[in-house]
């Protein structure tokens, strides 16, 4: 792990930026491995579309998983945000369906890829990676909910029309999308996904058969209380014995799990109980850095005085800003009001930037993203919630900032993931309160190797019980030794 070299100094003034940082110059390792994606065994024309895309080497999690799942094999896959696991399901999934096309005379109604994820924007991505490499158009890819199913109902809207009518018509619409001989990979949502299946089951429960079932970001789908049930809908479905449409053909289904964290409790469901009891033969494939902060981030902190107000705190944040070489920012707040607060801020002082949060319509949301990542516009700053932390992909951010900190590891782990993506370096910064010193020092000791994550944390928003055990008893101790 890092050595740390972080320093405490008094903070002087309101606008004094005080950092304690360390550098990965002289620890870089190579990020790609030896491998060629020309090496793997896969058709052709999925090998020369790779090559169009950039793609030459394998990294690491790429290297290790790939001619496993290209076998049909159960697998989890373990590694660093950032680290290429989209591609390790993508192509084999590809080349799976390339495969079946050339076999007319197969007639297995087992076939495709179901691709889960916890976002829309996520499943988005997905969506795109397997476009970018199926470039002779042969794969017949859609995603739930996306405007294809709600533009046959846009010409009612004029009308007068109950709005819960317009949603049952648009729901309906998408139900009648969702046949399985009309499509090769369907990604979704699990929530989106597992309610149309309730519609879908009083007609045709057989229809949806796919070949592979994806969940990507894991532990949030099995873990994380909107989505577990109708993830845990979907499995039982596909992956269970008893009980589902499939029976014992369930066995047959390659299913591939990804994952940046994998605590051992997400709101008090036990993940690592979850998928034994789901999955059979499940090999598990760990990167070297997995669960280890990146050492391509430089890290820093900026000490903020206790009861300094809001606009005082954007102010210090706009210096730090001002002070950053990057060309692109994300700025991760803990709420919306915050992100609000952050965006107007810094779009009164002249900065180019954007607000990003679960609230706002679906389609904004996608535009903000769009605008972020696209080289058209100017835009440098994203000021965002945790929903922007999670496996989205963004294009170039060299510098992260916290600047609410983050209330676990598993938040603070995938944000900093969003910068030193794919072998480069990032910046990390974060801003430190009084109520946020006890955190901040476990994570100064996990970085330094003293401390293992799970035993520091926990996947709620606190620290575990243990920890906070600790920390009221020293505060009661130094309570005692003032009074003395």
């Amino acid at each position: 792990m890092l050595g740390s070299f972080f320093r405490r100094k008094q903070f002087q003034n309101m606008y004094t930026v005080v950092r304690r940082t360390f550098s990965s110059d002289d620890f870089m390792d190579p990020y790609f491995t030896s491998k060629k994606f020309t090496e793997l065994d896969i058709k052709p024309n999925l090998k020369q579309a790779l090559q169009n895309q950039g793609y030459k080497y394998l990294t690491e999690i790429q290297a290790l998983s790939m001619d496993a799942i290209l076998k049909g094999k159960n697998s989890l896959l373990l590694s660093e945000t950032g680290s290429g696991k989209t591609l390790c399901y993508v192509v084999p999934i590809i080349n799976q369906i390339y495969k079946r096309l050339a076999q007319p005379e197969n007639k297995n109604p087992m076939r495709g890829a179901l691709i889960l994820a916890p976002t829309k924007e996520l499943c988005s991505q997905i969506y795109a990676t397997f476009r970018k490499l199926d470039q002779e158009h042969i794969i017949r890819i859609t995603r739930t909910g996306s405007i294809m199913h709600i533009a046959p109902v846009v010409h009612l809207l004029d009308q007068r029309i109950d709005p819960d009518q317009l949603r049952e018509i648009s729901q309906q619409n998408m139900v009648n999308a969702l046949t399985w001989s009309e499509w090769d990979v369907v990604v979704s949502t699990p929530v989106k996904l597992d309610n149309l299946f309730s519609m879908k089951d009083k007609k045709d429960p057989y229809d949806v058969n796919p070949k592979t079932v994806v969940l990507d970001e894991y532990d949030l789908l099995l873990g994380e209380e909107n989505i577990a049930k109708a993830t845990t809908n979907i499995l039982r479905r596909f992956a269970g014995v008893h009980k589902s449409h499939f029976g014992e053909t369930n066995k047959e289904r390659q299913f591939i799990l990804c994952g940046a964290t994998s605590p051992r409790k997400v709101g008090g469901i036990n993940i690592q109980d979850e998928v034994k009891n789901w999955f059979v033969d499940l090999q598990v494939f760990k990167s070297e850095d997995f669960h280890k902060f990146s050492e391509r981030i430089d890290c820093e902190s900026v000490d903020v005085p206790d009861g300094i107000l809001p606009e005082k705190e954007v102010a210090m944040l706009a210096k730090v800003i001002q002070s950053s070489t990057a060309n692109k920012i994300i700025v991760f707040c803990n709420s919306m009001q915050r992100v609000q607060l952050v965006h107007e801020y810094l779009t009164r002082k002249g900065e180019m930037c954007l607000p990003y949060f679960a609230s706002m319509p679906e389609e904004e949301r996608m535009n903000v993203l769009s605008k972020f990542n696209s080289p058209e516009f100017n835009y440098r700053i994203l000021a965002a919630t945790d929903l922007a932390s999670r496996g989205i992909d963004f294009v170039g951010v060299e510098h992260v900032i916290q600047f609410d900190f983050g209330t676990n590891i598993t938040a603070i782990m995938h944000r900093a993931g969003r910068t030193a993506r794919i072998g480069k370096k990032g910046r990390f910064t974060s801003f430190i309160r009084p109520k946020d010193e006890l955190l901040y020092s476990r994570f100064q000791e996990i970085l330094k190797g003293k401390l293992d994550i799970e035993a520091v944390f926990s996947h709620k928003r606190s620290l575990n019980k243990k920890e906070k055990k600790i920390a009221q008893r020293k505060e009661a101790e130094e309570e005692e030794e003032s009074e003395i």
